[in-house]
């Protein structure tokens, strides 16, 4: 999905608030249309964002999301974002 594709290229750039956009948007329009790998590639990229956003918290559950969604699909990507999801500390 091309937005989840904006999301990840201003995410690379450092503008995390737009990312956000974009992959919220990316994520509505993966769940009206049952788009599973794109719901985790959307949950990934707002984790990503949160994080960089100095929101742990929130960052950890859409992380913990996306993990879910690829490893139901047997997607490689699931142990990328646990390895991810190791470096962040859960908040006290």
């Amino acid at each position: 999905m091309a937005l989840n594709g904006l999301g990840e290229a201003v995410q690379a750039m450092g503008q995390s608030a737009e990312a956000m956009t974009h992959h919220s948007t990316a994520l509505s329009l993966a769940l009206d249309t049952d788009d599973r790998e794109q719901q985790a590639r959307a949950h990934a990229g707002l984790g990503r964002a949160f994080g960089a956003l100095a929101q742990p918290r929130r960052a950890r559950e859409h992380l913990q999301q996306a993990v879910a969604l690829y490893a139901d699909l047997g997607y490689p990507e699931a142990e990328q974002i646990r390895a991810e999801l190791a470096g962040h500390k859960h908040p006290s």
